[in-house]
């Protein structure tokens, strides 16, 4: 059976179990299944939970301010829960940008990709209003002479 992201349990049988999706689709899971594969219960010992965006700025990007507006923004969210646990983290040089990880509690773990878009569009009009820049990925390419080839 292919992988199943995230299901609410709707029912259990003797040998089929009931889940919703977060796109609201039913689907029927083999109890075998659910007995013999990786299985992560997101609300057995809390209904919040832990999520991350990831997002890169360009190079020259003053950090301090990227972490300020990243909190502001999870802050600005109404369905962010726990907002002293509200953290950006600088995370990593990457190739073409300073990575980062926000990171925020959430007890709406079947909305969390909607939620996520919510705080990505007000993190994208943040970075605008502070003149932060998302990079596009850059590839130096450096030519040079071979001895030998015919220049036109």
């Amino acid at each position: 059976m292919e992988s199943v992201a995230a299901v609410k349990i709707q029912g259990i049988g003797i040998r089929i179990s009931k889940g919703l999706t977060r796109d609201d689709i039913v689907v029927i899971i083999p109890n075998s299944y659910i007995t013999t594969n990786k299985v992560i219960n997101w609300s057995h010992q809390s209904k919040k939970t832990r999520f991350r965006i990831i997002r890169g700025v360009a190079y020259g990007s003053d950090v301090g301010l990227v972490v300020k507006v990243l909190e502001a923004s999870a802050l600005e969210h109404p369905e962010i829960g726990n907002k002293e646990h509200i953290e950006a983290r600088f995370v990593d040089f990457g190739n073409s940008s300073l990575d980062f990880h926000l990171l925020f509690f959430s007890d709406n773990v079947f909305r969390i990709e909607k939620i996520k878009s919510e705080i990505r569009k007000i993190i994208n009009r943040k970075f605008i209003g502070n003149n932060i820049t998302i990079p596009f990925p850059q590839v130096d390419l450096h030519v040079r002479d071979v001895p030998g080839t015919i220049h036109g």
